[in-house]
């Protein structure tokens, strides 16, 4: 309330809380996969890392590389693996249900799980229903060998976060496993013992 020329006056201010709700949602969400983003896995991140720190609760990463996923756009082109990437994306986002888990596009053909309060051995458990998954789908990788289909490599990491440098270490780890698995192979998992 304030007044002007000795009238009382009354200010009312509008603001269309959903507008600002759907902003934030697409601010965290990848506009293609319609998962989470960078910016929401940062964010939850940091948030969870902090719990299991002060809970002492292990966190896990599976960083999730889709394998030859340069070959499958030069032979399929751009739109089938948008294609590709939108349905790897949905059928590994249900995968996981609980408030400390969230699962995110890395950037490019990489995605990423983070695991609150979970340890190595289910980390691993999740590995074996994401290469399910993905064998599920039945993406040919190339349609002159219709029995090849895509696959994903994946690194797994747990640790038991005691100070915030460990963060990046969490996601080098599962970054460095995911290379072992991808230079291994491909259509695997590694991770530490």
């Amino acid at each position: 309330m304030f007044e002007f020329e000795n009238t009382k006056l009354l200010l009312i201010k509008h603001s269309n809380a959903t507008q600002k709700i759907k902003a934030q949602i697409n601010s965290h969400t990848d506009a293609l996969t319609l998962v989470g983003n960078r910016r929401a896995l940062d964010e939850f991140l940091d948030h969870e890392w902090r719990r299991c720190t002060r809970l002492r609760q292990p966190i896990s990463a599976l960083m999730i590389d889709i394998d030859d996923f340069k070959q499958f756009n030069d032979i399929n082109g751009h739109l089938q693996g948008d294609e590709c990437l939108k349905r790897i994306s949905q059928a590994l986002k249900v995968l996981v249900h609980r408030p400390s888990d969230i699962f995110c596009r890395f950037g490019g053909e990489e995605f990423i799980y983070i695991l609150g309060n979970t340890n190595l051995h289910v980390a691993l458990e999740l590995s074996d229903k994401i290469h399910n998954s993905i064998e599920d789908l039945h993406i040919v990788q190339n349609q002159e060998q219709p029995d090849k289909y895509v696959t994903v490599s994946i690194g797994v990491c747990s640790i038991c976060p005691t100070s915030s440098d460990e963060k990046e270490i969490l996601l080098k780890k599962a970054d460095h496993y995911l290379y072992q698995a991808k230079s291994g192979g491909k259509n695997t998992t590694r991770s530490h013992d």
